[in-house]
């Protein structure tokens, strides 16, 4: 049996490319492992300070019951096990959460107003939109979706940042201006779509011909 030929030796080209493939396969896989370890690393390290500012605003609330009109929290409010650098941002900013932030300025009597007062604006939206269930006005019902998403979506982020009421946050106010326009327009205008089902109706039987004709 005739040995195997040899095969040819490699092309420098064809050796060249497949090792600037290689090398740019393997910079996208360090690039790829780098991003995640920064994403991790940001993840961490604001769910490690949104924690410990609920802790220090709490702390800080147990210390002054009745609010301080500031905020200046100390090291004895901080987590203890943080590194110096967060510690030093925990000591500079504002809780962010609007009901802690009203917690800290005004205490537990300024939480109390805050919360009636959201009661009040939740039972004016929850009205408007009940009345808006028995319209047939669809423009009314859009702009009633897009109050409820406004308002809703602006509550949920007052959670995470420093927004709200009474946090000089004028945006606040536009929300609560929509809220309550609603409120006024659902109980100003009476349903176009039922007056126009309980209007009498003429019987075509009943109708005299010479009316029927005009």
């Amino acid at each position: 049996e005739p040995p195997a030929a040899a095969e040819p030796p490699p092309d420098a080209q064809d050796v060249r490319l497949e090792a600037a493939r290689m090398a740019r396969d393997l910079a996208a896989a360090e690039a790829e492992t780098a991003t995640g370890s920064r994403l991790f690393i940001v993840s961490t390290w604001w769910l490690q300070t949104r924690t410990c500012q609920v802790i220090a605003a709490w702390r800080y609330f147990l210390d002054n019951p009745f609010g301080t009109g500031i905020y200046s929290p100390d090291r004895s409010h901080i987590c203890a096990d943080v590194e110096p650098v967060m510690a030093e941002h925990l000591l500079r900013h504002w809780p962010h959460n609007q009901f802690l932030h009203i917690l800290v300025i005004y205490g537990f009597p300024g939480l109390i107003l805050l919360t009636l007062f959201y009661l009040l604006v939740l039972r004016a939206l929850y009205a408007a939109l009940r009345a808006l269930i028995g319209m047939r006005d669809t423009e009314l019902h859009f702009l009633g979706i897009a109050v409820a998403g406004a308002f809703v979506a602006y509550t949920v982020t007052s959670l995470l940042t420093p927004l709200g009421p009474f946090i000089i946050d004028w945006g606040h106010f536009f929300v609560l201006g929509l809220v309550f326009s609603l409120w006024r327009i659902t109980a100003n205008l009476p349903d176009v779509g039922a007056a126009a089902d309980t209007a009498p109706q003429l019987d075509p039987a009943r109708t005299p011909k010479g009316d029927a004709a005009s």
